[in-house]
């Protein structure tokens, strides 16, 4: 023990001036977690999508698919919980996109040259669900668009 004290006291403490880049990392965008965390947040808009699609379209009329289309419109109809289906179709897929897109991409900064970078990793999972968030978000959004206008003007 005291050879390995005396060891430690004739060491020297390199002298450097190598300093890593500085890299941005968040803790909450771990690829994995964020896949998955992004897969329930989709869950409900496409089961509701899903509903429409089976008894509007499709016209199979079963109680699994009437009562997730009826719940939502009973949510548009009270004045307090009219806030809640925008968020659960279109805030859950668009959270699903922010932690999903910081899960891909990856920031570190170099100051002695002053380069910002900014990389994006192949991530397919994170990527697949990115882009069904995306999807989601831009079915919604048209469906208001078309709604809006056809109640405005009544030309649809």
């Amino acid at each position: 023990m005291e050879d390995f004290e005396k060891k430690l006291d004739r060491m020297t403490i390199p002298s450097g001036s190598v300093k890593p880049p500085l890299e941005i990392k968040l803790a909450i965008v771990n690829a994995q977690r964020s896949a998955v965390l992004g897969i329930w947040f989709v869950a409900v808009p496409c089961y509701f999508l899903f509903c429409v699609f089976m008894k509007y379209y499709f016209h199979i009329n079963l109680g699994l698919f009437d009562t997730m289309v009826e719940m939502m419109s009973d949510l548009d109809k009270n004045p307090i919980m009219k806030w809640l289906s925008p968020i659960l179709l279109v805030g859950l897929p668009l959270l699903g996109i922010t932690i999903n897109g910081l899960a891909l991409c990856h920031f570190s900064y170099k100051p002695e040259e002053k380069i910002f970078l900014i990389s994006i990793r192949l991530r397919w999972l994170n990527i697949a669900v990115l882009l069904l968030s995306l999807a989601l978000i831009c079915i919604f959004m048209g469906y208001v668009v078309v709604e809006s206008i056809h109640h405005n003007t009544g030309l649809l």
